[in-house]
């Protein structure tokens, strides 16, 4: 049955968004939801499925479009509802846009919704070191941070990256990047997956006396079906070759990414031992930056674990990238699929204690009474119940340009999404296998163990054995059921 539409005047208006401020610090946007079904009487659920574009505070005007198609793509139905399509605009009176003011938040005009002060006034990014291993990541991150993110014993001994390395490349008033360096070597290509999920930029690091090689090619197939649009190709070792061959290697960089989304990527040339070119290489960085909308810190915190350990004295630590809202110190946290209940005892961001840490930073949270042989990477730290858990996804897969076997039907695959690694099945609707295609297909990945994911979200999938990457794309349905179509 269809819960009634009420509507209600000014004045009850008024008493009831003045109990609004009983949430304290719940989700902004549910509290403009909540404001606006009281006034216009849509369903919260339909308004929970806008976007911010579509609600515009500054012209007091919210456009609600109830086609069933808009709301099935908004992901607000599983199932498209029988209701025609209509387009109203319902204007938002003067006292709305005063309570929300009076919440202290201020307006973006690029993400058309309020935000807190000290979000308004910070932007947080992650960029991202890939390439083949030994041309110069490690030593590249070194010399635009001055941080070595090479500490294990094991990674000195052997002179290569094994673990995720970070270190902060700016951190101003308004503009905070941190640097993720990861493997380079194919055996580490699960840890590579696991650090450039969460980026917004990639520095595509090619050696000059080698040129494009293996991984080179798998760490660019992965990122772009991971959808990271921001690039950068850094040439490095530029002391070991002439200029003559500098060229060459440019041009087959260029072939490389002509049919990449980093076809129009810039080119730098670098000396990491001399700091030739990593001034302006920074400043690229930078620039490149400030065009990037900032992750959305509204809402209920998400962070994908990739690092856990302990601190004598502290207990456990697990550290990621926040890839939505904001976590605060002594918050309740909830440690997602294993549903463990804990709470932010401390907050740091690049060793530095925070009370507060926003989408986009690199974050470690101290969590009280919990070993941290109760995690695991790939584990979601949340800050609410509203995140689906599942093991049934449906998804839209692009395969890589050339398979070296058939990818078939219900065969197995290992799938990564945040920072988890996950052994499954696909499921074809239309097909018994693969062995080229250029279309996205839709299918369904269903998965041994259950992972944290929601609409839109981007996975790689890699087959076991023999390895190799074969494909990626985007959810579309985290709720997947086992549908009766298909091929068996």
């Amino acid at each position: 049955m269809k819960p009634k539409r009420r509507y209600y005047d000014d004045e009850q208006c008024k008493i009831l968004l003045e109990n609004l401020t009983e949430l304290g610090e719940e989700q902004i946007k549910y509290k403009v939801a909540i404001i606006l079904t009281i006034f216009t009487g849509v369903r919260l659920g339909e308004l929970m499925g806008l976007e911010w574009q579509d609600v515009d505070f500054k012209t007091g005007i919210v456009s609600i479009n109830r086609s069933s198609q808009y709301l099935a793509d908004k992901g607000v139905f599983t199932k498209t509802p029988k209701t025609e399509s209509s387009i109203r605009e319902v204007a938002i009176p003067d006292f709305v846009v005063s309570l929300l003011e009076e919440y202290k938040l201020w307006y973006d005009e690029d993400k058309k919704t309020y935000r807190s002060e000290e979000e308004a006034m910070q932007r947080n990014f992650t960029v991202g070191m890939a390439g083949h291993i030994d041309h110069g990541k490690t030593s590249l991150t070194k010399a635009l941070t001055h941080i070595d993110t090479d500490t294990l014993k094991e990674e000195k001994e052997r002179e290569i990256t094994i673990e995720l390395g970070f270190a902060p490349l700016l951190q101003t008033e308004d503009l905070h990047i941190s640097i993720v360096d990861v493997p380079g070597h194919e055996k580490f290509i699960k840890r590579m997956i696991a650090g450039v999920a969460g980026i917004d930029l990639v520095c595509l690091v090619v050696a000059a006396d080698e040129g494009v090689m293996p991984q080179t090619k798998e760490h660019l197939e992965i990122l772009d079906f991971l959808g990271i649009k921001g690039g950068i190709v850094v040439i490095t070792k530029i002391d070991k070759v002439d200029e003559t061959f500098t060229e060459l290697v440019k041009e087959e960089i260029r072939l490389e990414l002509e049919s990449t989304i980093f076809s129009n990527a810039p080119i730098f040339l670098v000396n990491n031992l001399t700091g030739d070119g990593i001034d302006q290489l920074k400043t690229m960085i930078i620039e490149e930056m400030k065009k990037i909308r900032p992750r959305d810190s509204n809402g209920a915190l998400r962070l994908p674990i990739d690092s856990i350990f302990s601190v004598k004295g502290q207990g456990t630590v697990v550290r990621g990238t926040i890839y939505e809202g904001k976590v605060k110190e002594g918050e309740t946290l909830w440690i997602l699929p294993k549903g463990i209940e804990t709470r932010a005892r401390q907050i740091q961001v690049h060793h530095q204690k925070r009370e507060i840490a926003f989408a986009g930073e690199r974050t470690a949270i101290n969590l009280p009474n919990l070993s941290k042989e109760n995690l695991t990477r790939g584990d979601v730290v949340v800050s609410s119940h509203d995140f689906v858990i599942t093991d049934v996804i449906d998804v839209s897969l692009k395969m890589v340009d050339k398979l070296e076997y058939l990818v078939k039907q219900r065969m197995p695959i290992l799938c990564y999404i945040g920072t988890a690694e996950v052994l499954g099945r696909i499921v074809f609707f239309d097909r018994k296998e693969i062995e080229s295609e250029t279309n996205e297909v839709l299918c369904q990945l269903r998965l041994e163990k259950e992972v944290v994911t929601k609409r839109g979200d981007a996975f790689i999938l890699r087959r076991p054995s023999p390895q190799e990457t074969i494909g990626g794309g985007w959810v579309i349905d985290p709720n997947g059921q086992k549908y009766r179509f298909g091929l068996q």
